[in-house]
């Protein structure tokens, strides 16, 4: 017997069939029991006694065999009537073992019973595992023969009776817990059971059941089959389901039908299904909807195309939403764009402002903002809820075409019992969709404290549009279970017959006609990856359609570091072997957490993260109380330095010595917050106190006076100045250095963006000293083009480091991952390449292929951005892949493995992927470039308050990201500190969206050599306020504008003029911030603020072989200015129909967002080939028309002139 026998059972699947409910053994007393019923002690002295010792105690009237403490489990004779076909016994056991596993211990094995013969094997038993999961289990293995196992994850208090009941006929096995079916499972082999039956463990200490085990009843009466779940199949497809979870609330299952299409008949033996009431079905890929049931006992559910759909039945009341008018009008205050914490605009204001103008149904429920620019509302009749209360909500509108600029927003108004309004803004955003196929919405929501009702609202804002509301639906929100990953196959378990590699390989980057280049071995491969969990039938999916560049998950309970020096490499060293036998041919990177163990800050009290109440926090950075048992470790620790260099050596020196590590190639460098190294908002533990202070010093080069002068308080010293929540204290958005009110705010962001960089760099720097052969080495590092500071140092640092290699972060989660949306990019590209650096964007899909899924239906799919099917995956991967392979850089496919994903068309998918991508890998062009180039200020962050994810001037690289994909130009991003690097490419649009800390020699760089060659030049906002010259001034040297600080807030609204930039509009990007505005009088207007339209805030000067444009407001672009501009430049766009546009090495991608006719421009003749099949679609020619659907894409390689 072996440990894995058991082990292994957890991965097993349930059967889709239930079986009858559990007797109650009382009314079996006349029936034959095993052992018999008059018991005696010792045991020894019993009818079929065999060996073994045990107590014998009475409890409740039952006697029991006490096992606890004892390693000689108890074997009778079998009877002969416990080998028919059909049967069960019913016992009651006691545990006496604690519910969780011991720390350090990885799976327990308490035996109830087992019967090992030489044709088989039964047993029962309670697996322990350490994740907390408690399993009860009734296996059967035939030798020669797969195992089937009836299980399921149990609770239980030690020392309190439970009663199980197994039972068994000629297909079924099932299990009891307390009278409850808990597992059940086909089985196409009688059970054979040997000469006797062993009770209470297995013998040793290992498989000891500590407990006690009463006598067993025996009835000829077997578990009572019945089909759950049927099929019809109306296709040749091949289609399965199984059952997950039934209960008397909820009924869950799993439906695998693929290119299939069919109904599910679904009986459920605990829920109860009645003819005429409705049930509510949550589907991961289906639609969500309530159905009413025409037969007692059958619901049945209708299904076309799902790859891994689970099903959610539950009973509902129905949709509880009014059937009154809405009301509608306007809002006479601004509405922002979620979430309303960026805008500095409250939603709650703008709500309030309402005022009615009339009814609607919500038939005729159409909304289009005013043409003066106001919002127009619509909100639903009241309904009554409790503080507490949970609700599904959905929406479902038609949008037949999606403008720039348009918002459509979605939520819920609450009201509670002093008639205060709040409001929870749950969408905003614009996808088209038609009344056939509306775009759907869903919200979860938890009714507020003291609120006593609440009601839906709908919004549509910005630029003009109409959103026609389908429907809407609110009900009680119900249990939902989670989708998990499929179960891993034999086929899929089986070795590779690919060759193994010889050596181990050597990545490298290499400059290859202007472009970076990967190269394994001297071989240029494409920079595109597998990142996933330790799973082996992902690692070989991936590398059979040629994917050998394969990051491996090592964290949580496979991380080594368990302890304090000690250190377990067993998990690791299997996972390396797996990965090895599937994939021998690939390049194994280990994604490599340097989070400690659980109780390192227990160890080091002085580690642990404490935030600004001195309470320990946890890695989400919540303050968790006064047990550093978990807390967060302090980047800033001492402690955590010491021992992390000791656990990365002693990991180094080991993975050496595994023959299977050969393959090993470099590390994924992860920790801290959400493996990101996010730092925590706030720090006051020890060490991070003590690295504040030296911080101070070190800033102020120890000079005591000029501290105290910049901070504007005569008593302090770097000694002992106290560490405060200091980002509370300012008042204005843009903070400035001289100021004594805000000095301190800007050197408390300062140190905390660096305070992670030191152990970055240390990992970094002991991981190539601990091995001998050549790593390649990647991190997060998500810039300010993701909106936020990401918590560490300036970028660059990494990029002129020759500790990194690479670096990695998200592709934008939510609206903008959508399809039909733009995707976007979380980092500034082009730097990274100029320096000889890669970037990876993470295609973290969640979706139907993944193992992390959406973490709830409807609403999370919204939040997470997912797409389903083969067209919708395909549709992501290639907008979001092509488009980073348009700027020369990839993208790695995190934790896709497991076979929910494993089907022929997806696995075609992924060699399709990398074909084209090998394109890039093989003929790279330096020369292909956008006109178009996004400067970009890194170092502003520090510089505006709330510097966390949250400003407008930091947002604004990221909001301005849908304009520049869809201006049909393409675009390349560059750090403002490389504008005077000499192999800088070259443009004829300079962008420069964020620029306030631009210096005087960088302003000089671009009056010298980019305000000519007939250049546009656009610089926004703050521009220059940090360079020393103030704003003003650097604006007129990078414009030649006169602009003025109009030193007050404003809201950036704007009003056209008529012009060639009209288009020039802030649409629904909100904010409210500090004025500025322009005065020359020789500059061509383009827009005024709509709240002050005497004063202009965007404006355009034409000089001598170059033209300035400046733009007030942050984050104000549009397609159609761009394209304006690249006009003025001679630049052709390759389309200008709306959609995003990748394009350069010579690729260009498209992904429409709209539906209708496109149409690729060009400047000179050109070939297009399709980078998958490698055929021509088009030869010299200066147009291509085609047509596309909303969120569908398509890719091209170009050849241009002959080439």
């Amino acid at each position: 017997m072996k440990l894995l026998f058991l082990g292994s059972s957890i991965l097993l699947a349930m059967s889709i069939i239930h079986t009858g409910t559990a007797g109650d053994s009382k009314k079996d007393e006349n029936r034959l029991t095993f052992p018999e019923s008059e018991l005696a002690s010792p045991v020894r002295n019993m009818p079929g006694y065999l060996g073994g010792k045990a107590d014998v105690t009475e409890i409740g009237g039952r006697k029991f065999f006490n096992f606890t403490g004892n390693i000689s489990p108890v074997a009778f004779r079998t009877p002969d009537y416990l080998k028919k076909e059909s049967g069960s016994l019913t016992f009651y056991v006691i545990p006496e073992f604690p519910a969780a596993v011991p720390q350090g211990k990885k799976l327990l094995v308490h035996f109830l019973f087992y019967s090992f013969s030489k044709e088989g094997k039964i047993c029962a038993a309670i697996n322990q595992y350490d994740s907390g999961v408690n399993n009860l289990l009734f296996m059967y293995t035939p030798t020669g023969g797969k195992t089937v196992v009836a299980q399921k994850a149990i609770s239980f208090v030690a020392g309190r009776i439970y009663s199980v009941k197994v039972a068994w006929d000629p297909g079924f096995l099932a299990v009891y817990f307390n009278g409850q079916l808990v597992g059940s499972a086909k089985k196409d082999k009688p059970l054979c059971w040997d000469n006797r039956i062993t009770i209470g463990g297995y013998g040793g200490t290992v498989y000891r059941f500590d407990g006690k085990i009463s006598q067993f009843v025996f009835s000829p009466e077997g578990p009572g089959v019945r089909e759950e779940l049927t099929i019809i199949n109306q296709t040749k497809k091949p289609v399965s389901a199984r059952l997950v979870d039934d209960s008397a609330d909820s009924f869950t299952c799993e439906l695998r039908a693929s290119d299939a299409k069919g109904v599910l008949k679904v009986s459920p033996r605990q829920l109860k299904i009645v003819a005429g009431k409705k049930y509510w079905v949550e589907r991961s890929e289906g639609e969500c909807k309530e159905y009413i049931a025409e037969k007692d006992g059958i619901l049945e559910i209708p299904f076309a195309d799902v790859l891994n759909d689970w099903i959610n039945i539950l009973p509902t009341r129905g949709n509880i939403l009014p059937s009154g008018k809405w009301s509608y009008g306007i809002l006479k205050r601004d509405f922002p764009r979620n979430p309303n914490r960026l805008t500095g605009i409250s939603a709650n204001t703008a709500l309030n402002s309402f005022v009615q103008q009339g009814e609607r149904t919500v038939k005729d429920l159409k909304l289009s903002p005013q043409p003066n620019g106001d919002a127009t509302a619509a909100f639903s009749p009241w309904m009554t809820a409790k503080p507490g209360d949970t609700f599904l909500i959905t929406g479902k509108y038609a949008i037949p075409y999606k403008t720039f600029g348009a918002g459509t927003h979605f939520g819920v108004q609450y009201e509670n019992q002093k008639k205060i309004r709040t409001c929870y803004l749950g969408w905003s955003y614009v996808t088209a969709g038609t009344e056939k196929k509306p775009f759907v919405l869903s919200l979860r929501i938890t009714i507020p404290k003291d609120t006593e009702k609440f009601r839906l609202f709908a919004v549509s804002a910005g630029e003009m549009h109409e959103a026609a509301w389908v429907d809407f639906d609110v009900r009680e929100s119900l249990k939902f279970i989670r989708k998990q990953q499929l179960d891993i196959t034999p086929e899929q378990k089986a070795p590779s017959k690919l060759k193994p590699l010889a050596e181990t390989p050597v990545l490298t980057a290499k400059k290859m006609n202007g472009r970076v280049i990967l190269h394994m071995d001297g071989k240029p491969i494409p920079y595109f990856a597998l990142q996933s969990f330790p799973t082996s039938e992902g690692c070989r999916i991936f590398a059979d359609a040629g994917i050998n560049f394969q990051y491996m998950t090592v964290y949580s309970r496979w991380h080594p570091w368990i302890g304090r020096d000690k250190y377990d490499f067993s998990h690791l060293d299997q996972m390396i072997k797996s990965a090895y036998k599937q994939a021998p041919q690939a390049a194994l990177l280990l994604y490599f957490s340097m989070t400690p163990y659980k109780g390192f800050a227990k160890d080091f009290p002085r580690s642990g993260v404490r935030g600004i109440n001195n309470k320990y926090t946890d890695w989400r950075f919540k303050e968790t109380g006064d047990n550093p048992n978990g807390a967060m470790v302090s980047y800033a620790s001492k402690d955590y330095y010491r021992e992390l260099e000791k656990m990365i050596r002693a990991t180094a020196e080991h993975l050496q010595k595994n023959p299977y590590a050969k393959n090993l190639v470099g590390f994924h460098v992860v920790g801290g917050n959400d493996g990101q190294w996010f730092a925590p908002r706030y720090d006051q533990s020890p060490d991070a106190v003590e690295s504040f202070r030296e911080f101070l010093k070190k800033t102020y080069n120890g000079d005591s006076a000029a501290f105290r002068k910049a901070w504007g308080d005569e008593k302090l010293d770097f000694a002992t100045v106290p560490m405060k929540p200091y980002d509370r204290f300012s008042k204005g958005p843009l903070l400035n250095p001289d100021d004594p009110a805000d000095r301190p705010q800007i050197d408390f962001l300062k140190w905390r963006m660096s305070i992670a960089a030191p152990l970055l760099e240390m990992s970094a720097r002991v991981l190539r000293e601990s091995f001998k052969r050549p790593l390649w080495i990647t991190m997060y590092y998500p810039d300010v083009m993701s909106g936020g500071d990401a918590g560490k140092e300036d970028f660059g640092k990494y990029l002129r480091s020759g500790l990194y290699d690479g670096f990695v972060s998200c592709i934008p989660y939510g609206e903008h991952r959508r399809l039909g949306s733009m995707g976007g990019i979380n980092q500034i590209t082009g730097s990274a390449e100029l320096h000889g650096k890669l970037t990876m964007g993470e295609m973290d899909y969640r979706g139907d292929y993944t193992t992390h899924n959406g973490r709830g239906y409807g609403a999370d799919f919204n939040a997470l951005g997912s797409a389903h099917g083969h067209e919708g995956i395909w549709a992501q991967s290639v907008r979001d892949l092509g488009g980073r392979l348009a700027q020369g850089q990839g993208t790695w496919c995190y934790i896709m493995a497991g076979n929910a994903w494993a089907d022929a068309e997806f696995k075609q998918q992924l060699s399709d992927l990398r074909r084209a991508a090998q394109l890039t890998a093989d003929h790279p062009d330096g020369k292909d470039r956008p006109a178009l180039k996004v400067i970009i200020d890194t170092d502003t962050t520090g510089y505006s308050r709330k510097a966390y994810w949250s400003y407008p001037i930091l947002y604004s690289p990221r909001l301005v990201q849908e304009a520049l994909f869809a201006s049909g130009l393409g675009f390349e991003t560059y750090m403002l500190n490389d504008i005077t690097h000499p192999d800088l490419p070259k443009g004829k649009i300079y962008y420069f969206p964020l620029a306030s800390h631009i210096t005087p020699q960088q302003i000089e760089h671009i009056r010298k050599n980019l305000q000519k060659d007939g250049n546009v030049l656009i610089f926004s906002f703050d521009a220059g306020r940090l360079s020393g010259l103030g704003t003003e001034k650097a604006v007129k040297e990078l414009t030649g504008i006169t602009i003025a600080d109009g030193k007050k807030y404003i809201h950036y609204r704007n009003s056209f003029e008529k012009s060639p930039c009209k288009e020039l509009v802030h649409g629904n990007n909100e904010f409210r911030s500090w004025m500025f505005h322009v005065t020359d009088p020789e500059a061509e207007t383009l827009t005024r603020f709509h709240s002050e339209p005497d004063k202009v805030s965007a404006a355009m000067k034409k000089h001598n072989g170059w033209t300035g444009v400046y733009i007030a407001a942050p984050s104000v672009i549009t397609p159609g200015f761009l394209r304006k501009m690249a006009e003025s430049a001679g630049i052709t766009p390759v389309c200008d129909s709306g959609d995003v546009i990748s394009t350069g090495n010579d690729f260009i991608v498209i992904h429409a967002t709209n539906s209708g006719r496109k149409t690729l421009r060009f400047d000179r003749k050109t070939t297009l080939i399709d980078p998958v099949s490698r055929k021509v679609l088009a030869k010299d020619v200066r147009e291509f028309p085609f047509d596309m659907q909303m969120g569908e894409s398509r890719w091209f390689y170009k050849k241009s002139g002959g080439e």
